[in-house]
């Protein structure tokens, strides 16, 4: 069986996966910056990062094996406007991810300035709720 049981929960799917994987990243951030950083040093919280990376992975190659290989799912080729559309989709999606990479370099910067430490300003900036704590500490 695959992870999408039809079709038509696929977009479910990878939007349910893509959340969880928003929340590890924000969770991960402030691990590092407020926690992993600060209290083991950087050379026992990379250790302690790696590792728990690597048994994610191995969830992931675990769980990948256990659905084994899928059937691709098939629809008729798309039209002259459906291809128009995906381009300027992907475009769109593109012009977006510049301009929150740049929001996120210029706050962070910002951040760095108020309150001292870019590796908290960056740590925060994932997760505006640390942020929010470590301005009052």
């Amino acid at each position: 069986s695959s992870f999408a049981r039809s079709p038509r929960r696929l977009g479910f799917t990878v939007g349910l996966f893509y959340g969880l994987n928003t929340a590890g990243a924000m969770v991960g951030a402030v691990c590092a910056g407020f926690v992993l950083l600060p209290l083991l040093g950087a050379e026992i919280g990379s250790a302690i990062a790696i590792s728990l990376q690597m048994v994610v992975g191995g969830i992931g190659l675990f769980a990948a094996v256990q659905v084994g290989p899928q059937e691709p799912l098939t629809r008729a080729p798309p039209t002259t406007g459906e291809q128009g559309g995906a381009v300027a989709i992907l475009g769109v999606a593109a012009l977006a991810s510049l301009a929150a990479m740049v929001v996120q370099v210029t706050w962070t910067t910002m951040v760095a300035g108020w309150i001292g430490s870019s590796t908290a300003a960056f740590s925060g900036v994932q997760s505006p709720g640390a942020l929010v704590q470590k301005s009052q500490e």
